[in-house]
This record gives structure tokens, C-alpha cells and sequence, in this order.
């Protein structure tokens, strides 16, 4: 078969292979296709049958089964939109943006599923976001749409309406109106209501008037076209046209039936009565009698809108004669009631709280089938009756049970119900809704942190009065916040407004605030009650501080005389001691402390006085009267034994008795051991030897420390000092061991850097300068302040010096003669002329011996440094003999040998004699040899040098 018919047959047997495959699943699909179609007719049924809990199910159901149909879009709208009239906004908006996802702009769906949107957070109340979608809509649709175009229109006027928006509300209600044809009767009406409460709020008049004459009234039902009539007549009488707004008033009045009549009715008889046009009062009022003949309720209710407004405007003796003209029959009338509620408000206002009380009371018995709104009025103004009879108990003490029968208590009913608690001192029945009383009951409770949370929000709501920021401030106080009182007890009227400031600056240590403050208090309240006496203290206290110290006596002294037996008074005794002390008033110093210690009520305050008074006596350099009063205590109670010890120890120590004040640390530590004061003790013991240079003792007393007290208070240090002693007594090896204890102790401690110094020093000593080296690298890392300060890097130069091989003895004569100031000073000069002593002693440092001389000779010329220049002259001519330049040797020599006369020293003039001569024979000027050795001989004939010098000239 050629390859042709092999594609033929192949072909052939596709085809036939496919149509089998269709034929066998065509029955399927077209069943498929039959349900998916039954199945939106049922969803578009309930749908438009507004059948919504339905349209959800039926979706739910078609959504789950063909979630590829060509009808999903559709079917996920309807569902969206019957979750929008069933109130569940928030799944209908995540359902609507996912319709959107299926649908493109411009479709019909996806201008129905903006508009859903948009009202879905209409009717949410969020009506910023509405208007976003709503505003989308109608830039969206150009006219494609009329239907979603007019409900936007609407929509949008309606959002802005309710933002109060009004300007911009009425630009749309205006559309809405001049295309009336779009929308429902319902629609066209409210548009036009709420247009005319735009143009009133406004307070556009004219367009209110103008608008309604350009109605029909057969177009409208009558309660609406009334309606209409009334604002057009508020209109003309807010423009002044006052016969024009009675004439409308009079079209409502005359023609409508109930509440709008009524208030028609009012306003026409204002009119009248006010501006004298229409008819006369009386007139309308027989009018009115004659078109409400049967309407008795009606001209009831006319008189009591009349009342509630003269009420309003606080012309209570109008109101009561409109209220007196209403039966009192508060069995069946209402009207009676709310009048003779009024009639009572009327009395309180009049302060006649009792009468009132009675009125209400009789309205009480007949409030069984009446609102809540009549019955709260009621039992509110029984309550504030009440809480005004505060005297007389049984109606003050009637306030709860008053309270309880209140289904809606206003604000005043709740403060009355806290003031009644309030003033029980029942704080914790205060209710939190009356803020300020709250807050102020909390502190009585004792609640401060939550009293100032309350505060500061009363505060943030601008409710704070000035009675509040006195209590604030307390609370303020008593949580420590100082600075946040103050600042709130400045802007209070209370009396103690200067004493709470001042307290509050003495918390603050501002101590001028504070005494300028209670000077303030003193000056205001003089010969009042109050804080007077405690105000004297604390200007004291402020005064002692600031160091006026005669003032701050005065202030004490008057404090004592004022207030004996206040709780400050043994506080206010120390305070005048130590004031006299400062005055250097010993009389009236031992005078109070003397008190100090007669007041003393507990063993604490008398061991303190006792104390007290033997640091005056020391103060003063009393010294035996200190000893002789303190050793009347000293067999004391084991601690006070203790703390007395610890006293006479540093009173002898003042006095330079270091034996004594030994033996006395000593006594304290073997007799009283469990003592909390031992510790200190050895301490200062070891600290006693150390101020006074006997290091040895003192170690000897720190070891015992470090030995007892392995983690005491004062362990570090105590390190410290030892490690300094060891060093001091050249115990090196402990002083190492004592330094590193430390530093391993408190590496960033106060002591760990002269620690570190100790050790440096220790390891230099025991000649161990690679360590030492080491330890001063790390010393300029950790702390490189402190080493800058202290010439560390200094040291680490000269150390390496050393590891390399230099003498140590050069390394630290060189430092010494660079602190010195070189060549400068005097000092310099010595110092480095005893380097060069040291560099020409080693001939690797013969050149700087040489060098260092030439620079230092020179300015050696005074007397006094005859010596010094003698020798650098004599090394200078060693240098110059040994490098043959035998002339200029000589010359020195010579030069050395004045030196060295001047100064006295024979033997070192004979040698520099000898050693010319020997340079002058080895020069071969032999006639200056002789010179020489002549001058020798004949200076110092007894010396070794003149009796050897012939043997150079033979």
C-alpha cells in the first residue's frame, strides 16, 4: 500500500473515531444544558418575585453546579442584591467586587453590581464611601443608562443630605426636582422635603417660597402639601413677611387636622400677638375654638406647644398661665400631665421644690399606661425635688428608689443619684457616667492611678471646672507625677492652691518655687485655719535647701512654737539643729539637739538623737564632750553598741588617736560579730592604716576582710586597696593576685581601671614587661579615656623598649627627663644628664651619651649645675679621645676639670687632668702634656693621678 492511501485510511478511521465519540455523549449534554437553564429560571424567579431568601438558595445551589455558566454573572448579582435587602451588607459587598472580577466595565451587571455597592454602604451609614460609588456610576454611564443614572442622582443627594452637606445636597435635590418623570411619587416627595430643609438650613428663604408656589397642590396628598405650607411660612416669617407667613400658617390651620394644625395654630398666634398682623388673638383663638369644636385634644395641645414654648424661651409666668388653661385631669389626659410636669418645672425653677414635689407626685398615680418618655419626666423632676429637699430626709433619702423607676436616666438624673451617694460617702456607688464626681470619689477610695485616667479624659472632653483641677492635682501627687500636679493645681481656685504647689515643688526640688509658694499660703490664709504650721516646715525644708539657713531656722522655730504636737515635730527639731550648726550658733545647736532627743518616742529616734547630737558636739570640735557623751551609750543594745563603736572609732580618728580609733574598730568586731556595722568596720579599720601611710597594717586588716567577707558590700574595695598596699610594701605577687581578683570581679567597676594601673605596675616591679606590655594594650582598648589621661600609651612605647632589649633604667630615666621638661628645666637637665650617664655605660649607647651631652652642656652654665655639666663635658671628651680627635677631647677635658673645681670635686678634676695630659701625649704636643701635668701636680699633689702622671711624659 503506497503512502497515500496509508493517510487515506488513517484519516478515514479518525473521523469515524470522533463522530462516535460525539454521538455517544450528545444525550448528555443537551440533559446538561436543559437543567442548568431550569435551574436559573427558578433563581431569576425568586428573583423578580422579590422572593430573596429564595433567590440566595437557589444561587447557592446554581452557583455550586455551573460555576462556568454564561449566567453566573447575572445570578451572582441577583444573590448580591437580595443580600442587600436582607441586610447582610458585608457579604454582599465581598460578593458584589467578585461579580465585578467576572464582568467588564460598561456591562449592564457591572453598572447594577457599582450601584449595589453604593448602597449597600448607603444603608450601612457610610455615606462617604456611597458617594465614591455612586459618583463612579454616574461618570461611568453618559446617559446609557438612565435608570442607575436618576438612582445615583438620588442617592447622592440623599449621602450628602445626611453629611450635612446641604449646599451640595440641594445642587442635586434641585436635579431631581426638574426631573420629576424619572422617579416614583415616594421618591419626588422626599427629594422635595429634604430640598426644603436644605434651602432652611441654608437660610435661603426665597427659594423655599418660590419653589413652593410653583407647586399644584392637586399633584400631592394633603398631610405633605401642609407640610410644605408650613415651611413655606417659616420661610416668609424668618424673612420677615410676616402677614405672608400668617396667611400660610392660617391655609394649615384652617384646613388640616392635628399636630400640624396645632402648630399652625401657634405660630399664627405668635404672629398676631407679636406683630399685630392677621387677626387679633383673640380672634384666632375663636376661630380656632370654632373650627376645633370637637376637637378638645387638639386645642389642648395648642396651649401646651404655646406654654412649652414661653418655657423654652424662660418666660415662666407666661407658660404657667398657657399650662393653667389645660384641665388637670391626670387620670385620662395626657396633655394635663405634660402640663402639669411643666407647672412643676416651672416651681423648681422658682425654687419651690416642695409644691412641685406634690404636683409630681399626684401625676405619679396615674402613670400606669403612660410612655416611658412621660414617666422618666416625672420621676426625674421628683428626683431633682428631692435632692433640692436634701433636708428633710424622707424625701432625701427617697433619691434610689427614685432613680430605679427611671427607664432612661439623663445625665442630671445620674448626677443626682452620685451626689446623693456621693455626699453618703458611698463612693463606690458613684456611676462613672458623672465623671467629675466619679473621679473624686475614687480619691476617696483612694484610687489615684484611675481618678488621673479619668481626669484626663474629662479634660481632653474640655468638662474639666476649676473645683476639678484642685482634686486632679491631689490625684496627680499621691501617683507621683509632681511636675503634671503642679502644672493642674495652677489652674485652680482652691484655697490650698499655693500649699498643694508647694508641695509639689518640693517633690521636684525646685526649691525657690517652693518657698515662694507656701510664703504665698502663709501671707493668704494669715489668721486663718488650714496648713499654716506645715507650711512653715516645708518653707523650712525649701529654705535649707537653697542654704538661707538663718530663714530656714526662723521657719522651724515658728513651725515648733505653732504645731508642738504635730507629726513633723521631731523632724523640725533636726532641721533647727542643724540650721544653728550651719549658723555656727552653738548654743541653740546643742539647744534642739538636746530636744531632738527628749522628743525622741521610739528606740529608733533615740538612738538617732543620740547620734545626732554627738556629731554637733563634733562638729564643733568638742571632742571630749563627743567622747564622754558617746561612751555613756556604748554598753547600749548590741547594734546601737555597734553603731556608738563605729562613732568614737571616727571621732579619734579626727583627732589623729589612730590606736584608739584601731582599738575601738577591733572591740567592734570581736564583741559585736553578728553586727551589721562589722563589715564597715574592718573596712574602715584597714582604711584608718591606709590614710595614714601605714600600708603594711592596713593590708594586714584588708586581708582579714577579703578572708571573712568573701562577697561583703565592700569587697571590690577592699581589692582595691589591698592590691595598692601589696604594691606599696612590694608584696607583689599578692598585689597581682589581689588586682586580678578584682578586675574579674567588676571589669567595668570604678576601681577596675587604677586596678589595671596596680597591676601594670606590680608586673613591672617583679620585671615582667612582656606581661606588663600586654596588659597595658588592653588597658588603652578598654579604657581609652582614663589611659590617655594617665600616659599609658606612653608606657607602652617605653615597655616595648624594654621587651626589645633596652635597659629599663634608660627606658624610665628617659621618661623621667621628658616629664621633666628636657632641657628646659632645671629638673630636665639632671635628669638627663644622668642618661647620659646611663647611655655612655653601655657601648651601644655611647652615641646618644654624646649627643644627648652636646645638647644639655650647653645650657648648664648657673653654679649649680657645675657638677652635671662637669660630667657630660668629661663624656664628651671620652667620645671625642675614642674616636681620635685627640684636640677637641683635650678641650673638653679642660673644660670638665673647671667644672668640677667649682663645684669642689677634687678627685674628679684630677682625672679629667690626667686623662688631657695622656690625650696631649698621644697628640705628640708634648710641651702642653707637660703644662698639664704641672697644673695637676701643683692642684692636688696628694692625689693618685698627679703621683702617676710623670710616667706619661718619660
Amino acid at each position: 500500500m503506497n503512502t497515500k492511501k496509508i493517510l487515506y485510511v488513517f484519516s478515514l478511521i479518525l473521523f469515524l473515531n470522533i463522530e462516535n465519540a460525539f454521538s455517544e455523549n450528545f444525550d448528555f449534554d443537551s440533559a446538561y444544558i436543559e437543567n442548568e437553564n431550569l435551574l436559573y429560571n427558578e433563581v431569576n424567579s425568586a428573583y423578580k418575585n422579590k422572593f430573596y431568601p429564595g433567590t440566595v438558595t437557589t444561587a447557592n445551589e446554581f452557583l455550586e453546579k455551573y460555576p462556568d455558566s454564561v449566567y453566573t454573572p447575572l445570578v451572582l448579582s441577583y444573590k448580591a442584591e437580595a443580600l442587600v435587602y436582607m441586610q447582610n451588607y458585608d457579604e454582599a459587598e465581598i460578593l458584589l467586587k467578585k461579580t465585578m472580577e467576572h464582568v467588564q466595565t460598561g456591562n449592564e451587571v457591572y453598572y447594577k453590581c457599582t450601584f449595589l455597592l453604593g448602597k449597600t454602604k448607603f444603608y450601612q451609614k457610610d455615606y462617604n464611601q456611597a458617594l465614591i460609588y455612586f459618583s463612579r456610576l454616574s461618570k461611568s454611564l453618559a446617559h446609557e443608562n438612565i435608570e442607575y443614572e436618576n438612582l445615583a442622582v438620588l442617592y447622592t443627594a440623599e449621602s450628602l443630605f445626611y453629611l450635612e452637606e446641604y449646599e451640595k445636597s440641594a445642587d442635586y435635590f434641585e436635579i431631581i426636582i426638574s426631573n420629576g418623570k424619572y422617579y416614583t411619587q415616594a421618591q419626588y416627595n422626599s427629594s422635595l422635603n429634604c430640598l426644603f430643609i436644605c434651602y432652611d438650613f441654608l437660610k435661603q428663604y426665597k427659594k423655599i417660597t418660590s419653589l413652593f408656589n410653583s407647586l399644584s397642590k392637586e399633584y400631592f396628598e394633603e398631610d405633605f402639601y401642609f407640610q410644605l405650607c408650613l415651611y413655606t411660612a417659616q420661610a416668609y416669617e424668618s424673612l420677615g413677611l410676616y402677614k405672608e407667613a400668617y396667611n400660610h400658617y392660617a391655609i394649615v390651620f384652617e384646613n388640616s387636622t392635628g399636630s400640624l394644625a396645632v402648630i399652625a395654630l401657634k405660630k399664627a398666634y405668635l404672629l398676631s400677638e407679636n406683630h399685630n398682623v392677621g387677626h387679633s388673638t383673640n380672634e384666632i383663638f375663636a376661630n380656632a375654638i370654632s373650627n376645633l369644636q370637637n376637637e378638645e385634644k387638639l386645642v389642648e395641645e395648642f396651649y401646651l406647644r404655646l406654654g412649652i414654648e414661653q418655657f423654652e424661651n424662660k418666660n415662666f409666668s407666661k407658660a404657667d398661665e398657657y399650662f393653667s388653661k389645660i384641665s388637670e385631669n391626670y387620670q385620662e389626659n395626657l396633655n394635663a400631665k405634660i402640663a402639669g410636669i411643666y407647672k412643676a418645672k416651672i416651681l423648681i425653677e422658682n425654687k419651690n421644690y416642695l409644691q412641685a414635689y406634690n404636683i409630681l407626685q399626684e401625676i405619679q398615680d396615674f402613670l400606669k399606661k403612660d410612655s416611658d418618655e412621660i414617666c422618666d419626666s416625672v420621676y426625674s423632676e421628683l428626683l431633682n425635688c428631692a435632692f433640692n429637699l436634701k433636708t428633710e430626709k424622707k424625701y432625701f433619702s427617697s433619691i434610689p428608689e427614685l432613680y430605679n423607676k427611671i427607664k432612661n436616666p439623663d445625665y442630671t438624673c445620674k448626677y443626682i443619684l452620685s451626689a446623693y451617694y456621693y455626699e453618703q460617702k458611698e463612693y463606690t456607688k458613684v456611676l462613672s457616667e458623672v465623671q467629675n464626681l466619679y473621679a473624686s470619689a475614687l480619691c476617696k477610695m483612694n484610687e489615684y492611678n484611675k481618678a488621673c485616667e479619668v481626669y484626663e479624659k474629662i479634660e481632653e472632653e474640655n468638662s474639666m471646672q476649676k473645683a476639678d483641677y484642685a482634686e486632679y492635682a491631689k490625684a496627680l501627687f499621691y501617683c507621683g507625677e509632681y511636675s503634671s500636679a503642679y502644672e493642674k493645681i495652677l489652674k485652680s481656685e482652691d484655697l490650698e492652691k499655693e500649699y498643694i504647689a508647694g508641695l509639689c515643688c518640693i517633690n521636684l526640688h525646685d526649691w525657690t518655687k517652693a518657698k515662694n509658694h507656701f510664703s504665698s499660703y502663709i501671707k493668704n490664709q494669715s489668721g486663718k485655719t488650714g496648713f499654716i504650721p506645715q507650711s512653715f516646715y516645708y518653707k523650712g525644708i525649701a529654705e535649707f535647701s537653697l542654704g538661707e539657713n538663718r530663714d530656714s531656722y526662723s521657719s522651724f522655730v515658728r513651725y515648733i512654737s505653732e504645731a508642738p504636737q504635730e507629726k513633723n515635730i521631731f523632724k523640725s527639731y533636726e532641721y533647727a539643729a542643724k540650721n544653728a550648726l550651719l549658723n555656727k550658733d552653738s548654743k541653740n545647736a546643742y539647744y534642739y539637739a538636746n530636744k531632738l532627743l527628749e522628743k525622741a518616742a521610739t528606740q529608733n529616734e533615740k538612738e538617732y538623737a543620740v547620734i545626732f547630737l554627738s556629731e554637733i558636739y563634733s562638729d564643733f570640735n568638742d571632742f571630749i564632750e563627743a567622747e564622754k557623751f558617746l561612751l555613756e551609750y556604748e554598753k547600749g543594745m548590741e547594734e546601737f553598741n555597734a553603731r556608738i563603736k563605729m562613732l568614737l572609732a571616727e571621732l579619734y580618728q579626727r583627732q589623729g588617736k589612730i590606736n584608739s580609733a584601731d582599738n575601738e574598730y577591733q572591740s567592734l568586731i570581736k564583741e559585736n560579730p553578728k553586727s551589721a556595722f562589722v563589715q564597715e568596720a574592718m573596712y574602715r579599720n584597714g582604711e584608718l592604716f591606709y590614710l595614714n601611710n601605714d600600708y603594711e597594717s592596713a593590708l594586714n586588716r584588708f586581708s582579714n576582710y577579703i578572708y571573712k567577707f568573701p562577697n561583703g558590700d565592700y569587697y571590690i574595695q577592699v581589692l582595691f586597696y589591698a592590691g595598692e598596699c601589696a604594691y606599696k610594701t612590694a608584696e607583689y605577687e599578692r598585689s597581682i593576685m589581689f588586682c586580678k581578683t578584682l578586675l574579674q570581679n567588676s571589669p567595668d567597676g570604678i576601681y577596675s581601671f587604677q586596678a589595671s594601673t596596680n597591676l601594670l605596675n606590680s608586673y613591672y616591679a617583679k620585671t615582667d614587661y612582656s606581661l606588663a606590655l600586654e596588659l597595658a594594650k588592653q588597658m588603652l582598648k578598654d579604657f581609652p579615656k582614663e589611659s590617655e589621661v594617665s600616659g599609658i600609651t606612653k608606657k607602652i612605647s617605653e615597655l616595648e623598649l624594654i621587651v626589645k632589649g633596652t635597659s629599663p633604667k634608660i627606658v624610665e630615666k628617659k621618661s623621667e627627663y621628658e616629664k621633666n621638661g628636657g632641657i628646659k628645666t632645671l629638673e630636665g637637665r639632671i635628669s638627663g644628664s644622668e642618661l647620659v650617664q646611663l647611655y655612655s655605660q653601655n657601648p651601644l649607647t655611647v652615641n646618644e651619651a654624646f649627643e644627648l651631652a652636646m645638647e644639655i652642656l650647653p645650657k648648664q652654665t648657673a653654679k649649680n649645675e657645675s657638677k652635671y655639666a662637669a660630667q657630660n663635658s668629661e663624656i664628651i671628651a671620652d667620645y671625642y679621645r675614642t674616636n681620635g680627635e685627640n684636640s677637641l677631647a683635650a678641650k673638653y677635658y679642660l673644660d670638665a676639670a673647671k667644672l668640677y673645681r667649682t663645684c669642689g670635686e677634687e678627685n674628679g678634676a684630677a682625672s679629667v687632668l690626667y686623662s688631657a695630659t695622656e690625650t696631649f701625649v698621644s697628640d705628640q704636643l708634648i710641651a702642653d702634656a707637660k703644662e698639664t701635668a704641672e697644673l695637676l701636680k701643683s692642684l692636688y699633689p696628694q692625689s693618685r693621678y698627679a703621683q702617676r702622671v710623670d710616667s706619661l711624659l718619660k
